[in-house]
């Protein structure tokens, strides 16, 4: 009997032991967890700050695309073909910004997209849906600066030297 307790009893210590070591393993498992998530967590609110901005570029560059084709189109300005060429080459290059910066808020979204997708963390799934929304603002940017950008040419042309 002494023989049967003792190997239970050794049994009994090696399953303690394991049970330990699967606990320990499991605490360092889930501190990285922990950590990776976190570090997904501030990729996809440094993604989301970065479509926003983006978005922002984009409707500063629509504005100052509009503002150009405005001035191309301007009776006074039809004087001066050199201005109207700048103008419109202002617009030109405000609009190609502003495509730019819509890129740059696609491609932040989509880097929140994948954090949240690798991840069904409800602050993850918000930011990502939020840099959603502002890639789409800075595309709709985009297309009014590149409406303003081929308004500010048509009134360019129209101010040219006539053959």
């Amino acid at each position: 009997m002494t023989e049967e307790t003792d190997r239970l009893h050794s049994d009994l210590v090696a399953s303690q032991i394991e049970a330990k070591n699967l606990q320990e393993g499991y605490v360092v498992l889930n501190r990285r967890y922990t950590a990776v998530l976190n570090s997904l967590e501030m990729l996809t609110e440094t993604a989301l700050d970065a479509a926003k901005r983006a978005a922002a570029a984009a409707d500063k560059s629509a504005f100052a695309s509009t503002r150009a084709a405005d001035a191309a189109s301007d009776p006074a300005t039809k004087t001066s073909l050199k201005l109207i060429l700048a103008t419109t080459e202002a617009a030109e290059s405000a609009a190609e910004a502003a495509a730019e910066a819509a890129a740059a808020a696609a491609s932040a979204s989509a880097a929140a997209a994948a954090a949240a997708a690798h991840h069904s963390n409800e602050s993850l799934l918000k930011a990502s849906a939020q840099a959603a929304e502002a890639a789409k603002n800075a595309m709709e940017s985009a297309a009014r600066a590149a409406r303003m950008a081929d308004a500010a040419r048509q009134a360019a042309l129209a101010a040219g030297p006539k053959p």
